[in-house]
């Protein structure tokens, strides 16, 4: 017997949350930077260094990523839960005031960098595909660096996680209730042109 798939908005968002990520900032370069939450970060091939992030195409750091040349990705640690919902909270300021309250430093290509991340890439577009809903972009890694060494926020079924050390030094995956910041989503026609 064939299993009947619910394909509703809900439920495969659901399914796609089961899959646990990092949690990252990105981040767009030039006179109008802007920040997002993201955890479709991905790393695409060590030679050449190549990355890739999927962004919403409603989202207004879509609209920044197609103006920008560079933008950033922070890997956020385990103890910045607070900047990670920042970021996905649709009610910030957008523009410079998004970042008055973030500790941020400028990289190597003029990006904002969020102070304290685990690791940070800045890039360079190299592609942009259609992913439905969302733009999917590759990266040029031009600058990475490891910040720190300690766990990285992960964030899997609409919770942030964080492993668990015990006294023995066994790990465990331990989280957090979040609220449901996720947008509504967007649906695109397949026929949408997609800038190159």
């Amino acid at each position: 017997m064939k299993h009947q798939t619910d394909l509703s908005t809900r439920a495969l968002r659901q399914t796609f949350g089961s899959f646990a990520t990092g949690v990252t900032v990105v981040t767009s370069a030039g006179d109008h930077p802007h920040g997002m939450t993201a955890n479709s970060f991905s790393s695409v091939s060590l030679e050449p260094p190549i990355i890739s992030i999927a962004v919403k195409r409603s989202a207004v750091m879509c609209e920044r990523l197609l103006e920008e040349e560079y933008f950033a990705v922070s890997v956020l640690g385990s103890d910045q839960q607070d900047i990670a919902a920042y970021f996905a909270d649709s009610r910030r300021p957008i523009g410079p005031a998004e970042f008055d309250d973030i500790d941020t430093r400028r990289g190597e290509y003029d990006t904002l960098l969020i102070d304290g991340a685990v690791a940070t890439f800045e890039c360079t577009r190299r592609v942009f595909y259609n992913g439905g809903d969302h733009l999917v972009i590759l990266g040029d890694v031009l600058h990475a660096e490891l910040w720190r060494t300690g766990d990285a926020l992960l964030f899997a079924n609409g919770n942030f996680h964080h492993l668990a050390h015990d006294t023995a030094g066994n790990q465990a995956i331990t989280g957090q209730p979040l609220i449901d910041w996720y947008p509504q989503p967007l649906w695109v026609s397949e026929s949408e042109q997609i800038p190159a």
